[in-house]
């Protein structure tokens, strides 16, 4: 960290003052002017737009939002900037912004529809797209989340968003992992990673893990090394930047991702679950005589031991039952902070793999197209629909 950052938060309470955040983005001298002209603006728009209180908790439960402040390297600054540009770009559309704005200053509806409806939505913008976030019916039935009109020909189509929760096993599995990857990937920033999970263990392990981890980051970045760390439960090297060829030495011999933590391969059938429990449900939210796309957010650990063809072949036969005649695709997706390089795979008409998304995210994905859908809406329409769930 720069000695300006000391300067700016001396206290826990700095970081929950926009006005900190904004001086940071004025004195900082790690980046260029206009990086610093786009920071400042990001902040000085989210603190008038979501309040001056808006970072500091009143109650136990800290918002979501806050973890993106945490970790602060140019990688995140970057998704701050995004989510600004991208608020500010619905706020000055008539897409019924307020039901979107209430959902990101929801503590518990942020990650479940606001951040979300924002992710999703955006992909469109680029392809000349209007949008209205839809309010919930007092009729007692929800309405579809995002109706989206190509504002070419105003052909419109409906998004239904939801999330598949996590069962108590993937849960413990997924916080190890990401506990593990959100410590390799904080600052210092002079330090890159690779390795794997190799067992199960418990909470008071993984603080354990955690503390060794944070010291053997501290030690590399001060002293320029590399250091592997490697027990029953994890096998991971920690390399200062200049030592990355070594890096990639040791992980190619282990068949490790390099950047990444490689997770314990366990088949949690999650492709099942999301037929059972969500496809059906989802489909009836569309409303009858328009058509529309599932969008279903996954634990990022289900790409890791996924066979995609399988999971596509499994959701293709699925739709061939009548209830998905209105269904023009099903889009499962998760995200995570890594570097990455864009890969796309096609098998049949389906698309499938990972890409780099404008936030600077990583998202891997499967888009499975209905070739049951009995759409009426024009092959242009279509084409731009699909290209945006592509790139």
């Amino acid at each position: 960290m720069s000695k300006i950052q000391f300067e700016i938060f001396k206290t826990p309470d700095d970081y929950q003052n926009w006005n900190k955040h904004i001086e940071f983005s004025i004195r900082t001298d790690e980046y260029d002017e206009d990086f610093k002209i786009e920071l400042y603006n990001a902040f000085n728009f989210l603190k008038h737009e979501l309040g001056k209180s808006f970072l500091r908790h009143e109650t136990k439960k800290i918002h979501p939002f806050k973890n993106y402040l945490a970790n602060r390297i140019k990688e995140s600054f970057l998704w701050i900037i995004w989510f600004s540009k991208t608020l500010k770009h619905f706020k000055d559309k008539d897409c019924n912004y307020g039901e979107l704005k209430n959902k990101v200053l929801g503590v518990n509806s942020f990650e479940t529809e606001g951040l979300p409806f924002i992710e999703i939505a955006s992909k469109f913008i680029p392809n000349n797209f209007d949008f209205l976030f839809e309010p919930y019916n007092k009729n007692g039935k929800k309405n579809p989340d995002i109706r989206v009109i190509d504002i070419e020909n105003h052909q419109k189509f409906y998004i239904e968003i939801t999330k598949l929760n996590n069962s108590q096993l993937r849960l413990s599995h997924s916080k190890n992992y990401h506990s593990i990857f959100r410590e390799l990937s904080k600052a210092p920033i002079k330090t890159y990673f690779s390795g794997k999970i190799l067992n199960p263990f418990n909470e008071k392990r993984l603080n354990e893990i955690i503390e060794d981890l944070k010291s053997i980051k501290e030690k590399v970045s001060r002293n320029e090394l590399i250091e592997y760390y490697s027990n029953k439960e994890v096998d991971i090297a920690i390399s200062h930047i200049s030592k990355e060829d070594t890096l990639r030495e040791w992980s190619t011999e282990r068949n490790y991702p390099l950047f990444d933590i490689q997770p314990i391969a366990i088949d949690f059938n999650e492709i099942d679950r999301i037929i059972n429990n969500k496809l059906v449900d989802k489909a009836k939210q569309i409303p009858s005589k328009n058509y529309g796309i599932i969008c279903i957010a996954i634990d990022s650990l289900f790409f890791y031991v996924d066979n995609s063809k399988t999971s596509i072949q499994k959701i293709e036969k699925k739709l061939n039952q009548s209830e998905f005649y209105n269904v023009l695709g099903i889009y499962i997706y998760s995200r995570i902070g890594r570097r990455t390089e864009t890969v796309i795979n096609s098998y049949k008409k389906h698309i499938y793999g990972r890409k780099k998304t404008c936030n600077n995210y990583c998202e891997d994905f499967q888009f499975i197209i209905n070739k049951n859908c009995l759409n009426k809406m024009s092959q242009n329409t279509l084409n731009k629909i699909y290209t945006a769930f592509s790139i």
